[in-house]
């Protein structure tokens, strides 16, 4: 059920959110964005669909994700 909430949520609000906000203005995107952020959003779902194929999701596996979100925050801290 956690699973089917998480695909379901990204997916409505990327592509409903950002497809009614597109609809009132344009909206601009920074290179640097399009760069680091766009592939994990793209990645990061896929891991943890993986792990919740499995129908575990371990602690290794939870250290993974987490490392993921830090090394995304101090790129942006340090390249942005």
């Amino acid at each position: 059920m956690s699973a089917g909430n998480l695909v379901g949520t990204l997916l409505y609000f990327v592509l409903f959110n950002l497809g009614c906000i597109v609809i009132l203005t344009p909206v601009r995107v920074d290179p640097f964005i399009v760069r680091l952020d766009w592939p994990l959003l793209i990645l990061v779902p896929w891991i943890a669909t993986a792990f919740l194929w499995r129908g575990k999701v371990g602690r290794l596996a939870g250290v993974l994700l987490l490392l993921t979100y830090v090394i995304s925050v101090i790129l942006h801290v340090i390249l942005h």
